[in-house]
């Protein structure tokens, strides 16, 4: 089959795959309408269980080429010395830290994920699911807490202040930026 004929063949493959069928529910099913509608249920099921197992292995693939690299071949005490520097990095955005570490690897998921000191930052921007995964992730170690009321969008801040206090015998610092009478008499209070 020549190129042309190949690639004219591929797209429009492309465009069947890329636009749904659309099903009318108004006419009646017979049993060969319900066979074919079976058979293109079951089709497109093995597509899809195709495309996952296809997936995986391209994760694992790569996976496999990334620990060809030289980072792979450092001890994980010096990956996680090399961790902990980043994150002190951007102070104001620690959160980019946390997220573009754990993205980048496999490996260095795996390490970011046993260093609780990289997740004893809390500050009140984060949401409030990220802001119990630092909590457990940082295990026992010192907690450093950040409050910005001007900055703070995610949830509120008595919130905040709950989640924070219960964990009071951890704080190593405690930061209030922006905070009037009537939110410094909330922590107080808490």
């Amino acid at each position: 089959m020549p190129s042309s004929e190949l690639m004219e063949s591929g797209s429009s493959l492309q465009d069947s795959v890329k636009k749904p069928r659309e099903f009318s529910t108004d006419t009646p099913v017979d049993g060969d309408h319900r066979a074919s509608l079976l058979g293109s249920t079951q089709s497109m099921e093995l597509t899809t269980s195709t495309d996952d197992v296809a997936g995986q292995n391209l994760s694992l693939l790569r996976r496999r080429l990334n620990e060809l690299t030289p980072f792979y071949r450092l001890p994980t005490e010096i990956i996680s010395m090399i961790f902990l520097l980043l994150g002190d990095l951007n102070l104001n955005e620690p959160l980019l830290n946390h997220l573009a570490i754990t993205s980048v690897s496999y490996l260095w998921r795996k390490v970011a994920l046993q260093i609780p000191q990289l997740w004893t930052r809390i500050c009140s921007i984060y949401p409030a699911k990220f802001l119990d995964t630092c909590l457990v992730r940082s295990g026992r170690s010192p907690l450093i807490i950040k409050s910005d009321v001007a900055a703070h969008e995610s949830y509120s801040l008595s919130q905040f202040i709950k989640k924070v206090s219960s964990q009071m015998w951890r704080w190593h610092t405690c930061t209030l930026q922006d905070m009037g009478a009537k939110s410094s008499a909330n922590w107080l209070s808490a």
